[in-house]
């Protein structure tokens, strides 16, 4: 009995050792990928040298396929570059993911809509609404879908829902004015420019 003890008590400690030595690695391994997105993600903003920058992330990824920060900041730099359709292969695998945020969607939309994909733009923007109700940026691009299609009644009902359910975000009170002082309520436009100005001083 003593030995059958001896024998758990040294394969549940060896069991331990490895678990620890794994999670180091693993933990190596998230260090060194999240250096590389940093160095890439400074390329981006201060530099734009964008194909260095798909070196590191390309790198990170090979540390930690999984992680969708370094896939949507792979996505950005190809959208930067205007390289939507891999904008869109980065994006569109992980739409349903609950790690993906309103930015994802509000990329890949903006990626389908300078790829005159309108409807698609359209469908992602509705969807994004869906799951992130209170993202001020989704009804923006949404609104503006709409009012380059000329469809001002649209526009500005995306653009009002926006602002009721996301009030602190600006563009949205932007768009309103622009499209109300450029019709015959021009009094709606005074307002919600009353309120951008307040969100955005000059």
């Amino acid at each position: 009995m003593h030995l059958l003890l001896k024998y758990i008590f040294i394969t549940y400690f060896f069991l331990q050792f490895m678990f620890i030595s794994l999670l180091g690695q693993t933990n190596d391994k998230q260090k060194k990928a999240d250096e590389y997105a940093r160095q890439a993600i400074a390329l981006i903003d201060e530099q734009q040298k964008y194909d260095d920058a798909i070196g590191l992330l390309e790198k990170a990824l090979r540390l930690v396929p999984k992680n969708l920060i370094y896939q949507y900041e792979l996505a950005y730099v190809y959208y930067a570059k205007k390289e939507f359709a891999k904008t869109i292969k980065y994006l569109k695998k992980n739409l349903n993911k609950k790690e993906a945020t309103a930015s994802y969607y509000q990329l890949l939309g903006n990626a389908y809509d300078l790829s005159e994909k309108t409807e698609k733009a359209e469908q992602v923007f509705l969807k994004g609404i869906k799951k992130f109700p209170d993202a001020g940026q989704l009804y923006a691009e949404l609104g503006g879908i709409y009012y380059r299609q000329n469809n001002n009644d649209k526009a500005v009902a995306a653009w009002e829902k926006g602002i009721e359910n996301a009030p602190s975000f600006a563009s949205n009170y932007y768009w309103t004015t622009l499209l109300y002082c450029n019709s015959s309520e021009k009094i709606w436009g005074l307002l919600y420019g009353e309120i951008f100005l307040n969100l955005e001083p000059m």
